[in-house]
């Protein structure tokens, strides 16, 4: 619960931006909500997060990206980089902590289909950049989108939250794949 409150806090975050983005995704054992917004011409994104394991706990995470084109032609690589800032929340062990982990992300939409985009972001946070019981922060996401109508998308994905604890075992919050719905307004 008092992820969830976290969560619905981050959710004030800039209203009056120029785009924003909502995200569900799901598998048998976990589901993630997350918001996204772009400010400054699609330059700067924000985006939060909310990951929930039915077994394993939380993940709230809050992000900001520098965001531009690292090509260009028909159909440009999208790619973005900076940090991330997360709380994960251990049910089994007992432990939380959190991390500010340094990553981006990549998306490239294929010119001949344009109706496909395949996306993926990396996150890593040594034990130097975690805090409380972590010692390691790493997400890794994977997914291939599918465009249903201009502003709303479909996608097949693979997550991976790995967070390493003091004293206990490290905790995969999600492994495996997940679909998903990544709605634009």
């Amino acid at each position: 619960m008092r992820g969830f409150l976290l969560f619905a806090g981050l959710l004030l975050l800039p209203l009056g931006s120029n785009s924003q983005i909502l995200e569900i995704s799901a598998n048998d054992d976990a589901a993630k909500l997350g918001i996204g917004f772009y400010l400054g011409q699609q330059r700067l994104a924000l985006d939060a997060s909310w990951l929930h394991h039915q077994d394993k706990g939380e993940v709230i995470g809050m992000g900001v990206n520098v965001t531009g084109f690292a090509s260009s032609g028909q159909s440009p690589v999208e790619a973005g980089l900076g940090v991330k800032l997360v709380y994960a929340d251990s049910d089994n062990f007992g432990r939380d902590g959190g991390a500010v982990a340094p990553g981006g992300f990549v998306s490239y939409t294929f010119p001949n289909s344009n109706r496909f985009t395949l996306y993926g972001h990396l996150y890593f946070a040594p034990d130097i950049l975690t805090f409380g019981d972590n010692e390691t922060y790493r997400e890794i996401e994977l997914r291939l989108y599918y465009s249903v109508i201009d502003d709303a998308e479909l996608f097949l994905g693979f997550r991976n939250i790995h967070v390493a604890y003091d004293l206990v075992p490290n905790v995969n919050f999600d492994t495996g794949l997940n679909i998903g719905i990544k709605m634009r307004f």
